[in-house]
This record gives C-alpha cells, structure tokens and sequence, in this order.
C-alpha cells in the first residue's frame, strides 16, 4: 500500500501556510504530502516509516510534526483496530481544511459528503468543531484509554501523551490491559517509564529491552 505513488496534485491551504505555530516549513510539506496520498481514498493510511524514508529524518520527527499538524488542527487521526483485539490495523489522517480547536475532544466522525473518488483533486476533510471535551485530555482515543487518561492528575503525563503517537497512547492501555490486574497505577507506571526513555512511538518503547515495563507488586485484600 505504502508502494502506491501519491496524486500528482497536492492541496497546500493558506491556514496551513500562513500559521506561524507550525514553525518550520516542514510540517506544511508533510501536510501537502498527506493531501496528495488522501485522494484515492479520503484520508491517507501511510506510516511514520514511509514520511521518515521520504524526508529522510528520524520517525521521532515525523511523530513530532503529526502531532503539531493535529495540535493545530489541521489533520484529524482514527486508529482502526483487528477485529475483538487491542491491535492496531491502521492509522488513517484526514486532512483538514478549516482548523479543529485542538483544546477539545473532537472524535472521528464519517462524512457522507459528495466527492467523487474518480475526482483527481485531493480530498480535504472541512469538520466542524466538536465541544465535548474528555476531562483533561485533547487526545482522540478509545474510552478504555480515555478513562485512564481521565483519571490522571500529573500535568507532566498529561503533556507527554498530548505530544506523542495515537499508536503508542492505544499501546500503553493495551500493555496495561494484559496484565493479571489492570490498574490506573500500572497505566502511568508505563507513562513513567517511557517518558524517562523520551519514546515517542511504539517503536522506541519496543527497542528498549535494557527497560523492561516495570511490575506492579500485587497485593491480596484480606477476606
């Protein structure tokens, strides 16, 4: 999937242009990018691996620049799981014409609009704003992975999970969720963990064998 060319046209917005947030212009490139690989079929289902290969950075930046594109609401993310499974099947980006506020929770939502898919214009995805918010959290996750980040009262957690990977937030709840007894205290136990190994994908909590996820010791109530 990741072999297929991109439409030669790509869609740069002048709210993407023009907005000093993004700094640099490399994540307006990637969001151009993403226009292109969104024609076929309405959102692009391409990795950080295959943006790494093309900019030739590290996924680490890709992540960086993803999130700030969704930070200032110009890409909307939906994780696609395997049927009955905490397993991630595909990350999908909708790019966004008019900017989400970020500051609220802004769920996937399907649009049934009237864009041909034989239309060669790239596809731009105009959402309004959303004003359900989650607790504490901006980040567009599953409920299980919702109530744990909603329980959370360290800012600094809070931050880190705003600022890394879908994938890797969904990874954390689905390390937690295998263990014998799932618990707010092993979610952040992880939280802690990689964010002293600064990871910022799935990939670099997977690598670091020498910082295995700690165990909880389990204690048995009395009867």
């Amino acid at each position: 999937m990741e072999n297929e060319k991109p439409s030669y046209y790509s869609i740069l917005t002048a709210d993407v242009r023009y907005d000093k947030r993004l700094g640099k212009p490399n994540p307006r490139e990637l969001f151009s990018e993403i226009t292109a690989l969104s024609n076929k079929d309405g959102y692009c289902h391409a990795s950080n691996s295959y943006f790494a290969r093309i900019y030739e950075v590290s996924t680490v930046t890709i992540s960086r620049w993803v999130s700030l594109l969704e930070k200032c609401g110009y890409l909307q993310r939906e994780i696609i799981y395997r049927e009955g499974t905490n397993e991630i099947k595909e990350r999908r980006l909708y790019p966004i014409s008019t900017p989400i506020n970020r500051k609220v929770n802004t769920p996937y939502q399907t649009s049934n609009g009237g864009i041909s898919k034989s239309d060669k214009t790239p596809i731009i995805r105009n959402v309004k704003e959303n004003n359900t918010s989650i607790n504490n959290t901006s980040i567009n996750k599953t409920t299980t992975t919702n109530l744990y980040i909603g329980r959370m009262k360290d800012k600094d957690m809070i931050q880190y999970l705003n600022s890394v990977d879908d994938e890797l937030v969904e990874w954390i709840t689905s390390e937690t969720e295998k263990a014998p007894q799932p618990s707010q205290r092993y979610f952040e136990s992880i939280v802690k963990r990689l964010m002293s190994i600064n990871a910022m994908t799935v990939q670099d909590a997977t690598k670091q064998d020498e910082n295995p996820i700690p165990k909880i010791e389990l204690i048995k109530l009395a009867d």
